[in-house]
């Protein structure tokens, strides 16, 4: 019963991937479609700080500075927009990532002091919110 329940699962699959029905992504895919999704990105690849100007945005952080790294994003404005703050690099241990807004305060982690770290900020109407 169940070889024939696996054969049929198994037929009623081969079309889909015959037909181009499945394309697995690659290991440089890019998500696309609906939705308010990041669109930029920004390496830090010497200096120790950044100032973003947008809210749609992932920050990557591969610099061998020596000393801590700061970002400052913008005041929120409650557009729910995302920064994403990566540490590329692999030594927020010994140098963190403080990420800072213009005006206001950060809900949540705002450090990044763990290598390879990385932290998502959301721009809500309450304020910048950190997960």
């Amino acid at each position: 019963m169940y070889k024939i329940l696996a054969t049929l699962l198994l037929i009623i699959s081969i079309p889909a991937f015959a037909a181009g029905g499945y394309n697995p992504p690659g290991p440089n895919a890019q998500a696309s479609g609906g939705g308010s999704g990041i669109s930029n990105q920004y390496t830090v690849s010497s200096g120790s700080s950044y100032t973003a100007t947008q809210t749609s945005l992932i920050v990557m952080f591969n610099s061998s500075a020596t000393s801590s790294k700061t970002l400052t994003i913008p005041t929120s404005t409650g557009s729910y927009g995302q920064i994403v703050v990566m540490d590329i690099y692999g030594n927020a241990a010994t140098y963190n990532i403080t990420v800072s807004p213009v005006i206001g305060s950060i809900k949540g982690p705002s450090v990044l002091n763990a290598n390879y770290q990385s932290i998502t900020l959301i721009d809500t109407p309450n304020g910048w919110l950190s997960i």
